[in-house]
């Protein structure tokens, strides 16, 4: 049998999350379980770390569009998000 076509309609881009920097502790289940605010056709994916360190990767965000310019407008969202939510660890 051929292979067939391996192109893909969507475009894809993953984000990876880091523990803040100034923080050091528990991972917090507010921020963690369903974190809010998060951009449409985006998927947070936490990776079970009970303990959070600076710069100690946690988890990822997957985001889903339909064309580049669409991708590109989704990433600026998402590291927008990511940066307000770095600082929440802070608080």
């Amino acid at each position: 049998l051929g292979l067939g076509s391996a192109a893909t309609t969507p475009f894809f881009a993953m984000r990876n999350l880091l523990g803040p920097v100034g923080y050091s502790g528990p991972a917090r289940a507010e921020l963690v379980d369903k974190p809010a605010g998060l951009p449409a056709n985006t998927f947070f994916h936490w990776y079970g770390k009970t303990e959070v360190r600076p710069k100690r990767k946690i988890g990822h965000i997957n985001l889903k569009a339909s064309s580049r310019a669409e991708l590109d407008t989704l990433c600026a969202n998402v590291d927008r998000w990511v940066i307000a939510w770095e600082k929440s660890w802070l608080k």
